[in-house]
């Protein structure tokens, strides 16, 4: 795999973990869940699905490296550093 498209799963990776992490403390802040599927289950459950939820994107992520299609991982990247950045600011 290429750097770029090895930078991109990491980018993508990263994201996944950083939302994950930055909900998590969200929500042990008092802060609620704002994506409305995840937020009917309850405690743990939605930890559970989410973290199943980032691990599927990021192995679609990387098949779709592999078969050569960056443009949806590109999009797919900058929308997850877009929800990164709104859990921080909402923590700060």
């Amino acid at each position: 795999m290429r750097f770029e498209k090895s930078f991109l799963l990491s980018l993508v990776t990263m994201f996944s973990l950083f939302d994950v992490i930055t909900t998590y403390i969200g929500i042990s802040r008092g802060l609620t869940e704002e994506n409305i599927f995840l937020s009917s289950l309850p405690g743990n459950l939605m930890f559970i699905v989410m973290t199943i939820l980032k691990i599927s994107v990021i192995l679609l992520s990387y098949i779709l490296l592999k078969k050569g299609y960056i443009l949806p991982v590109i999009i797919v990247a900058i929308i997850m550093g877009f929800v990164v950045l709104n859990n921080l600011f909402l923590l700060i």
